[in-house]
């Protein structure tokens, strides 16, 4: 839902300011498009809300429809319509379709934090609103800036680029800005930042969007340039790999809004002497464990943190190895991605579920309705997969382009799912330290699928750097896997 909202607002934007007039009816198009998609987005997420409510309340459909939020989603869906019909309306003026993307971003306002407080709402509500906005101007603009840069006109590309990079710019400033004040209310202490799941979440938000500026500046540095061929390949590079980044930034800023602010509970902030005892290293790898019999016990825990541990040994060693491969005489460390044959027939299949074949009674999917058991082996399947195709591409038997991406798309979307991944059954004060190390992996695994992406699609010179920088991101996950504890 924010993804397309971004889109509609970014699109709006784009229309009204920077849009070539050959580009426009396009551009219009598309952002009915992402103005749609959200209202269905909208809709979906209320009914399953509806549904959840009624079934767990035991109420009505009339009795339910009285919350709070299905209001909130009826007025964003709204905006959204209204958006997507001004949008195929021929001769609507730009600036109405900006106008209705904001009553979008007013509407998903009035659904944060914010709205929830009983004091000083109005004027965060006004930030959050500031701060959507500025967040649909940059990242929902960049699609169509992609698709505008397309003309062979040199002269008109640098035109659109230096009124993107002005546009870009000036909603970064808002953006940092509201950043700063949301944080300042909503977290309230830098032990609220670094000892909660919400300032977790936020670090890493904030850590997202320190990349997405420096693409940002390497492309506002090749803009005046897009006459040249280095500069016309390296925009484009950077420009998806923000829209990757982009995506991760909202799916956080998402996930932000069903988190407690840590002002709010401030009993529930673990200090962060505490937090750093909890995350030195207190013992060795564990290489091997007992089967666990009882599930929650200390044998379960430790067999867990066993499977983590052997995973980090192998994402470490291919890190190591992928930052080696260009060097002279390190040309067989190219075989690095079967490593993943051992992560994912050794690991993923064997060891994730003791209490399955072969350690336990259960057979090789698990115990009937066990659907973590067929999540994990399917899991075990698609990381021998991908890195099969990417051993193919890293040896050259494989050239084709769509063969190479399988890589970047992979660590981006895993970083994507671990983003998700909550650990509700564990102690709070160790689901907290597994948390914050899940989102670092997270963070580090799209950062790693963004720089190989860079890696393969810019120029020689972002090329080169790109590739010495993503293996140590791949390292860094190894290393985290490996300090990995729950006990």
């Amino acid at each position: 839902m924010l993804a397309f909202q971004s889109g509609a607002v970014g699109g709006a934007v784009f229309a009204w300011l920077i849009a070539p007039k050959a580009e426009r009816g396009r551009t219009r198009r598309l952002t009915g498009l992402a103005a749609l998609a959200a209202t269905l987005a909208a809709v979906a997420t209320a009914s399953a809300l509806l549904s959840n409510l009624m079934a767990v309340l035991d109420l009505s459909l009339t009795e339910a429809v009285g919350a709070e939020f299905v209001r909130h989603y009826a007025a964003f869906a709204a905006a959204g319509l209204l958006a997507a019909w001004l949008c195929f309306r021929p001769g609507t003026p730009p600036l109405a379709l900006v106008l209705a993307g904001a009553a979008m971003v007013a509407a998903s306002a009035t659904g944060g934090h914010a709205s929830a407080r009983l004091d000083g709402r109005t004027p965060l509500m006004a930030a959050d609103f500031l701060h959507q906005l500025a967040a649909g101007i940059w990242l929902g603009g960049i699609p169509f800036l992609l698709l505008a840069l397309r003309t062979p006109e040199g002269t008109v590309r640098i035109r659109i680029c230096r009124r993107f990079s002005t546009l870009a710019a000036l909603s970064v400033a808002v953006l940092l800005v509201t950043a700063t004040a949301l944080a300042y209310v909503h977290v309230g202490s830098w032990a609220g930042m670094v000892g909660s799941d919400f300032g977790a979440m936020a670090t890493v938000k904030a850590s997202l969007l320190g990349v997405l500026l420096l693409l940002g500046l390497g492309n506002l540095l090749a803009g005046p340039r897009l006459d040249q061929a280095a500069p016309l390949v390296r925009l484009p590079s950077f420009a998806i790999a923000e829209m990757g980044l982009g995506l991760a930034v909202l799916m956080i800023a998402a996930s932000l809004a069903s988190q407690p602010p840590p002002a709010g509970l401030p009993g529930q902030v673990m200090p962060p002497a505490e937090l750093l005892a909890q995350m030195l290293p207190h013992q060795w790898p564990r290489l091997s464990a007992a089967i666990p019999i009882v599930s929650g016990s200390f044998e379960d825990h430790a067999w867990a943190e066993m499977t983590h541990h052997l995973s980090g040994l192998m994402v470490l060693s291919m890190g190591v190895l992928a930052f080696l491969r260009p060097l002279p005489g390190f040309a067989w460390a190219r075989h690095w991605p079967l490593l993943f044959l051992a992560i994912g027939i050794g690991i993923a299949a064997v060891l994730s579920d003791p209490d399955s074949w072969p350690w336990g009674p259960n057979g090789f999917w698990g115990k009937p309705g066990d659907l973590e058991v067929i999540e994990h082996r399917l899991a075990a399947g698609l990381v021998v997969v991908f890195g099969l195709s990417e051993w193919a591409v890293q040896t050259g038997i494989q050239r084709r382009r769509a063969a190479a991406l399988v890589f970047p798309l992979a660590c981006w979307l895993g970083g994507m799912m671990l983003m998700t991944h909550s650990h509700t059954n564990m102690d709070p004060r160790i689901g907290l330290y597994v948390h914050i190390s899940h989102m670092t992996m997270a963070l580090l695994g799209i950062l790693a699928g963004a720089g190989r992406w860079i890696e393969l699609s810019a120029d020689e010179r972002a090329s080169r750097l790109a590739g010495r920088l993503w293996p140590l991101a791949l390292a860094l996950v190894g290393v985290l896997l490996i300090l990995y504890r729950e006990v």
